[in-house]
């Protein structure tokens, strides 16, 4: 589910540097999982009994999005390093398999 609120300027490391954009984006996580798209999707994770991975730019607002998961009793674990992390993981993977 794309978080509309994070914008290029916050995509790697601007999230944390002014207060008032971490409020912004954590009002906008709220918003997510109290519209329907979200309460749907925090349904299904809660009927399958599985965890949540999020992931985004650079890993601070996944972190943030895992904490609101945590809180509604979802299993939840952000990606440090965000998408470069996962490809660099997920690369090594595809390197010693092939």
């Amino acid at each position: 589910m794309p978080l509309n609120s994070l914008t290029t300027e916050l995509a790697y490391g601007g999230l944390f540097e002014d207060a008032d954009v971490v409020f912004r984006v954590w009002n906008a996580i709220q918003e997510l999982f109290s519209g329907s798209q979200g309460l749907k999707a925090l349904e299904v994770i809660k009927r399958g009994q599985r965890g949540a991975v999020v992931v985004c730019y650079d890993g601070d607002a996944s972190r943030m999005v895992s904490s609101t998961l945590r809180h509604q009793g979802i299993e939840a674990f952000s990606v440090k390093g965000g998408f470069g992390g996962l490809m660099s993981v997920i690369g090594m993977k595809m390197a010693f398999s092939s």
